[in-house]
C-alpha cells in the first residue's frame, strides 16, 4: 500500500506497479505461486491471463514448440503448473510403452524390455560397482534379473536386441512413449548389455559388450509410428560418443 499525505488525514491507495515491473518480478516465482499472485487482485489477474508471461516462464526451464499439439489440449498456463510440479517430485522412470523400434534379433528380445530398470545394468551414480563383482555375484544378479536361461519359466531377458548387420555405420532406433501428457525430461540413459553367454575374448577374459558409437536423443510429438524414426520432433540433444564398455552413458539435460 502506498501512504499518501496531504491536508487532513493520511489516506492509503494500493500502489499499482507496472506491467513490466510485474513481469520480471513473476520470473522469478515457480508456477503455483504464479497462480495465487493471480487471484490476489484484478491487475495481476491481467497480466497473468496472457499466454506471453507463461510462455516466458517455461521457456527459462525447458525447450518446447511454439503451438505443442497436447491431446487433450493444455494451455500454457496448465502446462506451466504440471512443469512446476514435477520440478519438485522426485525424478522417476519416464517410459510408458514402447511403440515402435528399427529391428529385432528374437521377439524375446523386443523393445519393450528397455522399460523396466534391469539389475544388470551398472550404475554410474555409484561408481560402476558392475566391474568389480565377481562371477558368482554376476550370476546372482543376473537370477534375480531374470535375464539368465538357468531360471526357467521366470527367464525374460532385460534388453533390447536389434538385427545383427556388417554396416558400421547403420542407426538403430527405439520409439518411447512418456508417461502423461507433458512430461520433463532432465536426464537419459542408455546401458549395453553384457553378452555372457558368447564366448570370452581370451585376452581379457570379458564376455562381449555390443555397445554404440554414437547416441542421440530427439524429443517431440508423433501420431502415428514414424517413417525411420522420424516425426514431429521439438528438440534433440548433440549426438553423443559412447564409451565401448559396460559403463553405459548418462546424459544431463541442462537448460
Amino acid at each position: 500500500m502506498l501512504e499518501v499525505h496531504g491536508e487532513g488525514q493520511a489516506e492509503k491507495t494500493p500502489l499499482v506497479l507496472q506491467a513490466e515491473v510485474c513481469t520480471s518480478v513473476f520470473r522469478y516465482l515457480d508456477a503455483a505461486a504464479m497462480v495465487c499472485v493471480s487471484l490476489s487482485c484484478k491487475h495481476y489477474a491481467e497480466i497473468l491471463s496472457k499466454d506471453d508471461e507463461w510462455k516466458a516462464w517455461l521457456a527459462m526451464l525447458c525447450d518446447m514448440p511454439a503451438q505443442p499439439p497436447f491431446h487433450p489440449p493444455l494451455t500454457l498456463r496448465q502446462l506451466a503448473l504440471k512443469v512446476g510440479s514435477a520440478l519438485m517430485q522426485r525424478p522417476e522412470m519416464l517410459a510408458a510403452n514402447v511403440i515402435g523400434a528399427s529391428s529385432v534379433d528374437q521377439d524375446v528380445e523386443d523393445a519393450s524390455n528397455v522399460l523396466k530398470w534391469s539389475e544388470c545394468a551398472p550404475d554410474v551414480r555409484q561408481g560402476g560397482a558392475h566391474q568389480s563383482m565377481t562371477e558368482e555375484g554376476r550370476k546372482e544378479m543376473r537370477s534375480r534379473c531374470r535375464c539368465d536361461p538357468a531360471v526357467g519359466a521366470r527367464y525374460r531377458p532385460c534388453y533390447w536386441s536389434s538385427l545383427p548387420t556388417d554396416d558400421a555405420a547403420s542407426n538403430e532406433w527405439i520409439w518411447i512413449k512418456l508417461r502423461g501428457v507433458a512430461c520433463l525430461v532432465s536426464e537419459v540413459s542408455v546401458y549395453p548389455y553384457e553378452a555372457y553367454w558368447q564366448p570370452r575374448d581370451n585376452e581379457t577374459g570379458t564376455c562381449p559388450i555390443y555397445s554404440p558409437q554414437a547416441l542421440q536423443w530427439e524429443f517431440g510429438h508423433f501420431g502415428e509410428v514414424p517413417e525411420g524414426g522420424e516425426g514431429d520432433v521439438w528438440a534433440a540433444t548433440d549426438r553423443v560418443n559412447v564409451p565401448h564398455g559396460a559403463e553405459g552413458k548418462r546424459v544431463r539435460l541442462e537448460r
